[in-house]
């Protein structure tokens, strides 16, 4: 994922991009006042859909769910070795495994790259502030 030697530009420069992205944040305060003081409830929502963002893509295959190691030829190599471990529904562990770990979560990209392939989920934060 980090070997850019044998990179070309697919497109002419400015022609590539990501889909759009669509996030609502959402701060709700109310301030109550005392005689001594105020207090301040706060409750901030990120990502407020719950909104999955395509931030980035794996290279090989343009697509964020998908790296493409399955498909190629050294990933039916591993899929030929490990097929003897098919479960009771005949689905092949280490696919299985894989998939969980480097497609599903995106364990890899993260680890190798250091950025996200999709935006953080809804985020909820309480807060009290007091003023004396």
């Amino acid at each position: 994922m980090l070997d850019r030697r044998s990179n070309r530009p697919s497109g002419t420069i400015g022609s590539a991009h990501t889909p759009w992205v669509f996030n609502v944040d959402l701060k709700i305060d109310k301030k109550i006042s005392f005689r001594y003081g105020a207090a301040t409830v706060f409750m901030r929502i990120t990502n407020l859909f719950d909104k999955r963002n395509v931030l980035n893509v794996y290279e090989y295959t343009d697509s964020a769910n998908n790296d493409g190691l399955l498909t190629s030829s050294t990933g039916e190599i591993f899929i030929e070795v490990f097929n003897d471990d098919l479960d009771d529904n005949g689905i092949n562990d280490f696919v299985e495994l894989y998939n969980a770990i480097n497609v599903d979560n995106h364990e890899a990209y993260r680890t190798e790259v250091g950025k996200r392939l999709f935006s953080p989920p809804r985020q909820i934060f309480l807060g009290l502030a007091i003023e004396l």
